[in-house]
């Protein structure tokens, strides 16, 4: 939050004033130190808050140690006086309540008394946002505010880290999947090893590639607005739970052949106006849908998601992005019987082979009491006139799977899945694998993604942009995370007299009760060279050492590592 909201509050936004609580700076969480800071805050951002302020009390309030004289000083009194701001509601945010320390000589009873009163005393423009771990007295406190929980293994959360990992792919990780890393994922997931099998299917990949990449090459010199569409955010959230609301085949495609007219309604829409044409191709084949279902969706039919379906194919790059600010128009206006739930971008991060489309999921509503997920595509034309000049080369990569996974797999269900698994991979996003490994990896946990961004990075700067190879070889969770820290700077802790020098150091900062100068350190201590290899977890700012974060300590006190 720190960065973001720090920078809110000094643009004029509703983020009137801001504290965050850290448990290695507990001084500086001091209740009446929070209220001065706020009331600062709120001098600059709020119109008549400092005319409010009683300046000869001020002093009063800061000196004689009283936290709730303090807090009606500093704080409510003036509040009462000011008038609503134009740009009400505003926001003063806490972050990270659960890190003051417990007991009783200490801010967090305080802390939550003053929240409490806040929400009675302050004025109903003015609201307080507040984030905390879940924590018993925390969680009694502020029962009241009836406050919204987000938990790890909601969808909600869930979203979130999808989208924060997402940008942290198309930012650092390569859009590319070689045959190699195909038969090492095969390796991972099957235990199946295929080593130099798909070399086979090398050549007519790099054929198809090269039609997509000169018509894409052509569309770059004439239309400005590609990079437009490559920009365009996936909605990808709660996508690996997405399904059908039945399972059963037969119900399925009835429910399809419904969905088809109310698609055949989408497409009489006037889209000549955005130079397009509206496709709908026949309900899928049922031999290729129980096809797909078996190899794809290890026989779940839930899964299937394009029985029905829809093409919109457009001229250029302005019109496409038009076309889908249009779709998602119509989808948001009444009486609409459709809704979009997920859309994937593969012009900013193309299949293995080339093809690029947004691929959209629509949620129709049959009647009261149905619904059927079916499929939207938008195209560009020179991208479909590439696919049909290419199409022989997937014909002869999807002829040769078969014989393939047939060869090296122990039965038949196996070879079955196991051309499922590859054929979704050759016809996915290259970069949708490398995000379904990070997300397994952070198992919903925002800090992982964090540090997993920092993690790339450090090895961006000596490898340039990170293959799916080097996703998959990081650490799982925030503790696989936090030991590979250690284990890459200390390689040998039995041997390595940098660890013990660390230890001391990691011993001093962790133990400390507000962040450690780099200077008393360096006189406790002697010289310190090994700044760089904690630098990660025990970051120096303001010439002081900091905790990245309390589940950093929590970890180190594990008994295996005390």
């Amino acid at each position: 939050l720190l960065p973001p909201i720090g920078a809110m509050s000094h643009q004029g936004s509703r983020v009137a004033a801001f504290h965050f609580c850290r448990h290695d700076n507990v001084q500086e969480s001091e209740p009446i130190t929070v209220f001065a800071s706020l009331s600062c805050q709120l001098c600059k951002n709020i119109p008549g808050f400092l005319d409010a302020l009683d300046l000869d009390l001020i002093d009063e309030a800061l000196s004689l140690g009283y936290p709730e004289k303090a807090f009606h000083i500093l704080l409510a009194d003036p509040l009462q006086k000011c008038q609503e701001p134009p740009q009400s509601p505003l926001l003063i945010v806490i972050d990270a309540l659960d890190e003051l320390p417990r007991g009783k000589n200490n801010g967090r009873i305080e802390m939550l008394r003053f929240i409490r009163d806040a929400g009675l005393l302050f004025p109903s423009w003015l609201r307080i946002f507040i984030s905390s771990r879940e924590e018993s007295d925390i969680k009694l406190q502020l029962a009241r505010f009836d406050p919204v929980q987000l938990r790890c293994d909601e969808e909600r959360n869930k979203g979130d880290v999808m989208a924060y990992l997402t940008s942290i792919c198309r930012r650092h990780v390569k859009a590319q999947v070689s045959t190699q890393d195909l038969e090492d994922d095969v390796k991972r997931e099957f235990k199946i090893n295929i080593q130099g099998e798909l070399d086979a299917i090398h050549e007519p990949i790099l054929q198809q590639q090269a039609i997509y990449d000169h018509a894409i090459k052509c569309c770059q010199d004439n239309d400005h607005c590609f990079m437009d569409v490559c920009a365009i955010i996936p909605m990808l959230s709660g996508a690996e739970n997405l399904h059908q609301p039945v399972d059963e085949l037969d119900t399925l495609f009835k429910d399809a052949n419904d969905a088809q007219q109310l698609l055949k309604k989408l497409a009489t829409y006037d889209w000549k106006h955005l130079d397009a044409e509206a496709v709908i191709p026949p309900i899928k084949n049922r031999k290729r849908a129980r096809e797909k279902m078996l190899k794809e969706y290890h026989g779940d039919a839930s899964k299937l998601k394009d029985l029905a379906r829809i093409s919109l194919v457009f001229q250029n790059c302005t019109k496409l992005t038009q076309g889908l600010y249009e779709l998602n128009r119509i989808s948001m206006s009444e009486n609409t019987k459709f809704n979009i739930v997920l859309l994937k971008n593969k012009f900013s991060s193309p299949t293995p082979m080339g093809y690029r489309d947004l691929s959209i999921i629509l949620d129709l509503q049959l009647d009261k009491n149905r619904h059927h997920l079916c499929e939207v595509q938008i195209h560009l034309a020179c991208i479909i006139c590439a696919k049909t000049q290419g199409h022989q080369y997937y014909e002869k990569v999807r002829s040769i799977l078969p014989q393939i996974c047939i060869k090296k797999a122990k039965d038949t269900e196996t070879a079955q899945r196991l051309e499922g698994f590859l054929v979704n991979r050759l016809c996915n996003s290259a970069n949708s694998a490398a995000l379904d490994a990070l997300i397994e990896r952070a198992d919903g946990l925002m800090m992982y993604a964090r540090l997993c961004e920092k993690n790339l990075e450090a090895k961006l700067k000596t490898n340039g942009k990170l293959s799916y190879h080097d996703v998959c070889e990081l650490p799982q969770g925030l503790d696989g995370m936090y030991s590979e820290q250690f284990s890459r700077a200390f390689p040998d802790k039995n041997r390595d007299q940098a660890w013990v020098r660390s230890k001391a150091l990691i011993s001093t900062i962790v133990s400390a009760q507000e962040p450690l100068p780099t200077v008393l350190a360096k006189l406790a201590l002697g010289s310190i060279k090994e700044e760089q290899d904690i630098a990660l977890l025990f970051p120096i700012r303001d010439s002081r050492f900091h905790v990245l974060h309390k589940s950093v300590v929590d970890w180190l006190l594990t008994s295996s590592r005390s």
